[in-house]
């Protein structure tokens, strides 16, 4: 999955594309697909990406402002 990739590039930009892959993931489990969204993308996958994110983010070079607008706090 390109996401975990970019998760795990901490130290770029990955984590921006990484994270909002994953708030789209979120949002159509959420609001749209429910558990269909398991039929489009393995959990596993969703999984290793989470994983990926946790360790990685708090190396980032994240500012609170480059979150948009309208995205929970949980998903970044």
């Amino acid at each position: 999955m390109q996401a975990e990739s970019h998760a795990s590039a901490a130290g770029g930009d990955g984590w921006y594309a990484a994270c909002l892959y994953r708030s789209l993931l979120e949002n159509l489990f959420e609001s749209y697909l429910g558990g269909v969204t398991f039929s489009l993308v393995d959990a596993e996958d969703i999984d290793d990406l989470d994983e990926e994110l946790r360790e990685n983010l708090p190396r980032a070079h994240a500012e609170r402002a480059a979150v948009p607008n309208g995205v929970p706090e949980g998903h970044w």
